[in-house]
């Protein structure tokens, strides 16, 4: 259905389409069939701005990526990467004057309060929330700096291409709690190869090892792993 109906609709059937498709996603160590919405699939498919791909990590990016399917002049299919335990993380908050009169869809969250970085850490979806838990634990809050991309498709390559010159002598990292060979890294470094290849050669990837499935089924093993690909992240 997506492959020959969604993704392709106006290209193959000429057709407009605002459906949305809420995707669950987000690791949590209880096998394969319970963690990926397979983003790296999707991904493949987007081309000639197709489809909107997002992954919102605040209930205010998720209101106005709604909303702009239906005030939006134009019709395009959005499938929003929606990490289940966002839903009843306390952290993941957002005020009402973030969803009212003015404000709009942010594709990329910035972390304000580090003015000159030393890490850049990219990321996207929940693994924003145990990047910074873990890095107040590590108290070094003051030498790194979380950017948060909400929109993988459409990809932001101009606001990411400013953040990243702001900051041009920080160490830049890419994570990602998915596999190497999953998730949004080779989407993510693909874009930035194209329009920023000089920043591009200069982003790590820290993610978990390849697997040929998404999650190994061990909750000990996950949350083991995940401290690790944490810690590999931060320090």
């Amino acid at each position: 259905m997506v492959d020959q109906y969604i993704v392709s609709a106006e290209a193959k059937w000429e057709m407009i389409s605002g459906l949305v498709l809420l995707l669950p996603h987000g690791l949590e160590g209880q096998g394969p069939d319970h963690s990926s919405a397979r983003i790296e699939r999707m991904l493949l498919l987007c081309a000639g701005g197709n489809v909107i791909v997002a992954n919102p990590s605040t209930p205010a990016n998720l209101f106005h990526l709604l909303r702009q399917q239906i005030l939006a002049p134009w019709r395009k299919p959005l499938f929003v990467i929606a990490p289940k335990s966002l839903l009843r993380h306390r952290a993941c908050v957002s005020s009402f004057a973030a969803m009212g009169s003015g404000t709009s869809f942010s594709p990329i969250v910035a972390d304000p309060a580090v003015s000159n970085p030393r890490r850049l850490v990219l990321c996207s979806g929940k693994i924003a929330y145990e990047l910074m838990q873990a890095l107040a634990a590590l108290h070094r809050d003051a030498e790194t700096a979380i950017l948060r991309i909400e929109q993988l498709y459409p990809f932001p390559i101009d606001a990411l291409s400013a953040l990243l010159a702001a900051h041009g002598t920080a160490e830049c990292i890419w994570c990602q709690e998915e596999p190497e060979n999953q998730g949004a890294a080779a989407h993510v470094l693909d874009e930035l190869r194209r329009h920023a290849p000089t920043r591009a050669r200069k982003i790590t990837i820290v993610a978990r090892p390849r697997l040929p499935v998404a999650a190994g089924g061990s909750i000990d093993r996950h949350d083991h792993e995940h401290a690790e690909l944490l810690r590999r992240a931060l320090t």
